[in-house]
């Protein structure tokens, strides 16, 4: 019997993230570099929708804000 795992804690994970950003999962491995927070639970490394837009917000480059 298959279970399909729901994520519901808003946490993404590398690919997720990667995906989120449409970037790839490597660059994503280097996310420190390039400002973006992440959670660290054991050897996971997952990340917050809400970081990932702040950092899509933070680079920006022209055009009015709505």
């Amino acid at each position: 019997m298959s279970q399909e795992i729901t994520n519901t804690s808003g946490l993404l994970t590398r690919t997720q993230a990667a995906n989120y950003l449409n970037t790839t999962v490597r660059w994503m491995h280097r996310a420190p570099e390039h400002g973006i927070p992440y959670v660290k639970l054991g050897r996971n490394v997952f990340f917050l929708a809400s970081d990932l837009d702040a950092y899509i917000k933070r680079n920006r480059v022209g055009g009015e804000m709505r």
